[in-house]
């Protein structure tokens, strides 16, 4: 999965914040209002922890994502301008490869 697919996902869910409730997952649907909706009951209190974590900070951890990505690929570049060798071109090549294919 590619981070602008995760950008999609987290576009498309209910706006936070969520919170844990027990064994269920609430989403604030109206900061103004005490009010929540009900987005998963019956899970596991440890997978609803890690579920309103994780979905609470994912805009931040994909924005620290992109912005090593960008420093990555600036000194990479630097690298392949300054020795300009095969053995860095080739682990640029190798590195960037490994890193697109995760996302």
């Amino acid at each position: 999965m590619t981070l602008d697919e995760l950008d999609t996902i987290l576009a498309a869910r209910t706006p936070g914040p969520w919170e844990a409730a027990g064994r269920a997952v609430l989403v604030c649907v109206d900061p103004e209002l005490p009010t929540h909706e009900l987005v998963c009951d019956e899970a596991a209190e440890a997978d609803v922890a890690a579920i309103v974590a994780l979905v609470n900070a994912a805009p931040l951890l994909l924005a620290e994502i992109r912005a090593a990505r960008t420093l990555r690929d600036m000194l990479l570049t630097l690298m392949v301008e300054d020795v300009c060798d095969t053995t860095t071109v080739d682990a640029y090549d190798a590195a960037r490869a490994a890193t697109e294919a995760g996302g």
